[in-house]
């Protein structure tokens, strides 16, 4: 089985930061497809517009995947993850999520989130392939 990768930037960084999270993937996990990668340039007072729009071009870029895996970068690459989640068409399984810096708050806002909405059924199953 083939992976598709999302690889969701920290805030501010640029597309060569998370470029180097992407081709790690690509260079040295069999099995992967291939890689999307988001950097999440933005302001932080629109966190949550920007939050959305960057999760909006995710979901159109895997929006016919049937398998992917997500490699989320710190707290803003979580919030953008909470948005893709919620957004993804039924077609889409997350097979796994790696938490890489995502600090204790938001590990429990997603958690939370998962006992009380639709992230329930979107991510049932999803392991934490890693949290770093």
């Amino acid at each position: 089985m083939s992976h598709t990768v999302v690889v969701i930037g920290f805030y501010g960084s640029k597309p060569r930061h998370v470029e180097k999270y992407a081709a790690i993937w690509k260079d040295m996990v069999p099995g992967v497809k291939r890689v999307v990668a988001n950097d999440c340039s933005g302001t932080l007072s629109l966190l949550t517009l920007g939050s959305h729009r960057d999760a909006k071009n995710i979901v159109s870029q895997i929006k016919d995947e049937s398998h992917v895996i997500f490699h989320v970068l710190s707290n803003r690459g979580m919030w953008v993850y909470l948005e893709v989640a919620r957004m993804l068409p039924s077609n889409v399984k997350i097979d796994g999520v790696v938490f890489d810096s995502c600090e204790f708050t938001s590990f429990g806002i997603w958690r939370n989130n998962l006992q009380t909405n639709r992230l329930t059924t979107r991510s049932r199953g999803a392991k934490a392939l890693a949290v770093l």
